[in-house]
């Protein structure tokens, strides 16, 4: 299941991304889709988790600082794409040094992934942490089919 749990909070932090980037133009738009997703998201959580409004609290903060986190790290490893697009001829030190960064952010996206669905667990149980599981999974699947429908009329 591990490894289930690792994936799905993968994609979904890929997506969610992927999500504000194309529908956001500018700083306030992209800020306003961000807290509108962690909102809805919130909700739908709480919502299927029927979560009592002091769990709802304890666990939104909990995420938010999460999210929070994700969210500077996810800045700092597109500026290293950056760099690392910038810099496709370098020598091999360069090259070694950025991808040393580059797995070094990407770890710790990875842990912040992991450690969300832990403290879910510490909060709620084993039980509610795969519900957890399961609602990411089913609200990433609605982001990918909004984005495709998107991308698909966008496309004629």
């Amino acid at each position: 299941m591990s490894s289930c749990v690792h994936s799905v909070v993968k994609i979904f932090l890929v997506v969610c991304i992927m999500f504000i980037q194309n529908f956001a133009h500018s700083d306030s738009k992209a800020d306003k889709a961000k807290q509108r997703l962690e909102q809805l998201f919130i909700w739908k959580v709480s919502d299927k988790l029927q979560l009592s409004p002091k769990e709802e609290e304890k666990w939104a903060t909990e995420y938010k600082k999460l999210a929070d986190q994700k969210g500077k790290l996810t800045v700092k490893a597109e500026e290293l794409m950056g760099k690392i697009e910038n810099s496709q001829m370098a020598d091999k030190a360069k090259a070694t040094q950025l991808l040393k960064e580059h797995l070094a952010v990407q770890s710790e996206i990875h842990k912040l992934q992991l450690k969300e669905v832990q403290i879910v667990e510490k909060l709620f149980g084993s039980q509610k942490a795969t519900q957890y599981v399961l609602v990411k999974r089913e609200m990433l699947q609605k982001i990918r089919d909004l984005l495709s429908e998107r991308n698909h009329a966008s496309a004629n």
